[in-house]
């Protein structure tokens, strides 16, 4: 996984930018505030973050925390109005949609990004520390093959042009100075994640110029690359803005199967961080077609702590004081997100979870005659004991408090495990379908368990079930069953 989200970083930042074009002379930060000023930059902390991005592919907190200070200073914000704990919720998916990544996790690499861009942009700076960028490329001249992603190669070109490279002491001038520009250039465009090769290759042009000409051609050269990653810097910081301008809509949609009546009309639909209302988002209200469209921008759902959750409530009802008659977990990504729910029936993912349960003994049949040859750690196995031949009253249409967690292993297999208040547990496998849990021969302690269960939406909130489940020894047919019903509801 490591392997294929790095390769993805490498695709996605690779350092580019067409043909080396002449600098535009013009300071492009004259006008930055200070903390979006590649110049003014710690440059400790900036070769930190260039060597952390070299050395694992990916920026840091501290390249984040570069980044949020850059475009709360761009935007005029205070300062920590965006920052770090507002991405908690941004762990890498599973599997990555490049069309399509979870908004907050595209968040997260634009504002590891500009980090990035802006530490780069600050070592390539006149007047920045040039035994940093000498050390950078020697580096990379020490570890030929090493390939150099995003701004690493013109950096580490830099570097070597600046500090590394010594013009010779005498020479002929095979081209002229524009010429020489334009081989030195065309080699930098095909060699800029490979500083080394980059090396190999101008240094011998470079070879073919006199101790004058040399000097002027990589000046011009590294002041081209300088331009480059500010531009680039410039570039990463407008385009992080207009993201955080960009809306974000949700389109509600209840619907009913079979005729029924909708559930949701009415009802508000909020955005939720652990079941808490998010802060500054607005609260929509479900029509009587069962729809609704949320709507705000990113720097809105960033400020209200990028909430993973939406809740139902009925009119009147708010949380925290009230629970929610419906919960989904949200997995938003930039501009339009769909949430199409239906009344009839619970996804097998909804219902994972942890539930209180009532077990109720409907009916027991144990044969007298192999009853006398079980020993009472053979009954209890069964979950009954030696008095259970004399006691039946006792335990038949009583019932008993267990706790069930439901898991899913795919949309239509799941896993219900019953423990009992004594600790003992069993689990026991299932299909799902057509709001259906479905026990078939499923193995407990010797005997096989079929059986069903229903979900329902809990008028309260939500999810509950009910149902059967039947017990048989297949060792001893028409000797021995165990009929039990359940009714639960979500533990709190």
């Amino acid at each position: 996984m490591k392997k294929a989200l790095l390769a993805l970083l490498l695709l996605l930042t690779v350092y580019g930018g067409g043909a080396c074009a002449e600098p535009a002379g013009d300071d492009p930060f004259a006008s930055l505030p200070a903390a979006a000023d590649p110049a003014r930059a710690d440059l400790a902390e900036a070769r930190s973050i260039i060597e952390e991005y070299l050395n694992y592919g990916r920026g840091d907190a501290l390249a984040a925390d570069v980044g949020f200070a850059a475009i709360n200073a761009w935007r005029e914000r205070p300062e920590d109005y965006l920052n770090g704990s507002q991405l908690d919720n941004a762990a890498a998916p599973e599997v990555l949609d490049l069309e399509q990544p979870p908004l907050l996790y595209a968040i997260f690499e634009q504002v590891t990004q500009l980090g990035i861009y802006h530490s780069a942009a600050a070592l390539s700076a006149v007047g920045a520390d040039e035994g940093l960028l000498t050390s950078f490329g020697s580096f990379a001249l020490a570890n030929g093959g090493l390939l150099f992603p995003g701004p690493a190669g013109p950096l580490a070109v830099l570097g070597w042009l600046t500090g590394v490279y010594q013009p010779p002491d005498q020479g002929k001038t095979m081209y002229g100075e524009d010429e020489l520009y334009a081989l030195l250039a065309e080699i930098y465009n095909h060699r800029q994640a490979d500083p080394a090769a980059f090396a190999g290759e101008a240094a011998p042009l470079l070879e073919q110029s006199s101790p004058e000409q040399a000097p002027v051609v990589t000046e011009r050269l590294a002041q081209t690359i300088r331009e480059q990653l500010r531009n680039a810097y410039l570039a990463r910081l407008s385009t992080l803005s207009e993201t955080l301008d960009s809306p974000v809509t949700v389109s509600i949609q209840e619907t009913a199967s079979g005729g029924r009546p909708l559930s949701y009309s009415g009802y508000t639909a909020r955005l939720l961080n652990d079941g808490l209302p998010a802060a500054g988002l607005p609260v929509f209200v479900l029509s009587e077609q069962g729809a609704c469209t949320l709507a705000f921008t990113v720097e809105q759902y960033l400020l209200a702590g990028g909430p993973d959750q939406l809740g139902l409530y009925a009119p009147g009802q708010t949380p925290p004081a009230a629970q929610a008659a419906r919960m989904f977990r949200l997995s938003l990504i930039a501009g339009d997100n769909e949430l199409s729910f239906s009344t009839s029936a619970p996804t097998l993912e909804e219902l994972e979870g942890y539930y209180s349960a009532a077990m109720t003994l409907e009916d027991f049949y144990l044969a007298p005659e192999l009853g006398d040859d079980l020993t009472a750690r053979e009954l209890a196995a069964l979950g009954c004991d030696a008095a259970l031949q004399d006691t039946l009253g006792q335990y038949v249409g009583n019932s008993y408090p267990i706790a069930v967690r439901i898991t899913a292993q795919d949309a239509q297999q799941g896993r219900a495990l019953l423990v009992n208040q004594y600790g003992a547990g069993y689990e026991l496998p299932f299909s799902y379908g057509d709001g259906r849990m479905v026990f078939t021969d499923a193995a407990m302690k010797g005997l096989v368990v079929n059986g069903v269960w229903t979900p329902e939406w809990l008028t309260e909130g939500g999810i509950g079930f009910s149902g059967q489940l039947q017990a048989d020894w297949p060792e001893h047919p028409e000797e021995f069953y165990c009929q039990l019903s359940f009714t639960a509801e979500p533990q709190h």
